[in-house]
């Protein structure tokens, strides 16, 4: 309940709406319109008639609220459903055989997009919360909606939910974004007695994290909280949807993960990457299908642009190459050896690769003494900064397969061989990886697989063959979904208005 004096109701937004028989006209009934929410009386009340059919509500009431100029008020299907899913309404109101529910109609309507908050200038703006954490393929969606929704319109007052220590928050804090806190942990499968003590602190902060997201909504009063994956967006998400706040959860994966599958039940919508995707979850009737939001800068340029901006100019194809940001000290080793693979067939490819921060000075020794460090047709760096540009530039990427490399590899249609981690929670990467080489864009790679040799004759044979590239290229483009982040900001914006 917003402090007094701090919103207004916008148009139609307090609205009682009544159950009745199924398939049959509702007696006079009525409707109001006003400020209940407030503690005040209704300013307004008009008799109508509402005729429900295939248990779906819809009211029409004519006439002129007092200084809202109203002509016309519906309310549809999706209300009632609201009602239904929550299953909040306890004390319900018979009057004149009509079945009121009074209270939550009001506290629904305000929380589905009834009210702007003002800011201090005295515009209207919308406040949304996003909750995410643990790894870029999380954050990245969040940070996507976020900018367009800014885009569309510069007042939306934006706050991000995370882990006091995770990745998420130095993320966040680049883009500009103002950030809380809420302390979650992971659960270890294991009775080993470290992990036994980290369950148990695990399990405290559990306990605490409703109370903190609580707190954080009655601070912010968001009309909308979007939850993009990682532990943090449990307590956020959840705590938001017993308010009868308006959420959504994104999932990156091509399975759900364990939060995703807490919060199925509590999610008004889930909004995934692929159609295959949907029939993982228990209510396939709450999936979107919207993609997975990617930086705008991937479009900006032209395949031959960003080859001409690399000095890539000679007709060789193009291999880029990565592990992710830390790097992975195992597959790098095996990068060594595709680089020895290529000198000895007289480099047929430029191959970028990045090393990852953890490898650097490791890798730095070992191509001075292999004699590599100074092949001009060899690009090791630690970390690639202008990844839009060189993957633009590629004719095939080498690489993991989290969620947000995914949805890069499909938007562009890039042929990939993938490397799943086996490392990550719940072997999704491999599933994400299997998706795509069912579709004909990839091909897999287990690590202990993964040697040198292999990834070089993996290389060179879909390099040789056009069609190859051509078939693969066709297969990651049938699961890209270049307008993602407009899709995404339909759908959650659907459920405001």
């Amino acid at each position: 309940r917003p402090p007094s004096g701090s919103a207004e109701i916008s148009g139609t937004a307090a609205v009682f709406l009544f159950e009745h028989k199924s398939g049959t006209p509702a007696p006079t009934g009525c409707v109001y319109l006003g400020a209940p929410v407030f503690g005040k009386p209704p300013i307004w009340t008009q008799q109508s008639r509402c005729t429900i059919t295939d248990r779906r509500v819809s009211a029409r009431c004519v006439g002129a609220a007092a200084g809202m100029g109203v002509q016309a008020i519906r309310c549809g299907t999706f209300l009632y459903r609201g009602w239904n899913r929550t299953r909040e309404i306890q004390k319900p109101l018979v009057f004149g055989g009509v079945l009121f529910h009074i209270s939550f109609a009001v506290e629904r309507n305000m929380a589905a997009g009834g009210i702007k908050h003002r800011s201090r200038n005295g515009v209207f703006r919308m406040r949304v919360i996003f909750t995410c954490g643990g790894t870029a393929g999380h954050v990245n969606p969040a940070l996507a909606l976020a900018g367009l929704m800014r885009q569309r319109d510069p007042q939306t007052a934006v706050l991000f939910v995370g882990t006091p220590d995770g990745m998420e928050r130095e993320l966040v804090a680049k883009a500009g974004y103002d950030y809380a806190a809420v302390e979650v942990d992971s659960f270890r499968r294991s009775m080993r007695p470290e992990a036994m003590r980290h369950n148990l602190h695990a399990a405290g902060a559990l306990a605490r994290s409703g109370p903190a997201a609580k707190a954080i909504l009655r601070e912010f009063r968001p009309d909308l909280v979007v939850g993009t994956g990682g532990y943090a967006s449990f307590p956020m998400v959840k705590a938001a949807a017993r308010a009868h706040i308006p959420t959504a959860v994104h999932e990156s994966n091509s399975v759900p993960g364990l939060t995703t599958r807490m919060l199925e039940e509590y999610a008004d919508v889930i909004m995934v990457g692929f159609e295959d995707c949907r029939q993982h979850y228990r209510h396939p009737e709450r999936i979107m299908v919207t993609g997975t939001p990617v930086r705008g800068d991937f479009f900006e340029k032209t395949p031959l642009e960003a080859r001409q901006n690399l000095a890539f100019d000679d007709g060789r194809p193009v291999v880029v190459s990565f592990w992710g940001s830390l790097g992975a000290s195992h597959m790098n080793e095996a990068m060594l050896d595709m680089f020895e693979k290529e000198r000895e067939n007289g480099f047929p490819f430029h191959h970028v690769h990045a090393v990852g921060k953890s490898g650097w000075e490791t890798m730095e020794t070992a191509l001075r003494q292999r004699e590599l460090a100074l092949c001009p047709d060899l690009d090791v760096r630690q970390y690639i900064y202008n990844m839009a540009t060189v993957m633009r530039a590629a004719d095939l990427v080498i690489c993991r397969a989290g969620a947000s490399t995914i949805s890069e590899l499909t938007a562009l249609g890039m042929p990939a061989i993938m490397v799943p981690s086996p490392y990550v929670t719940n072997n999704h990467q491999e599933k994400n990886a299997r998706l795509l080489e069912a579709h004909g864009g990839a091909r897999v790679l287990l690590e202990s697989e993964a040697n040198g040799a292999a990834l070089y004759d993996a290389a060179a044979d879909i390099l040789r063959s056009p069609e190859t590239q051509a078939r693969m290229k066709q297969g990651m483009a049938q699961l890209g979904i270049p307008d993602a982040a407009e899709r995404i900001y339909d759908t959650v914006m659907a459920l405001v208005r």
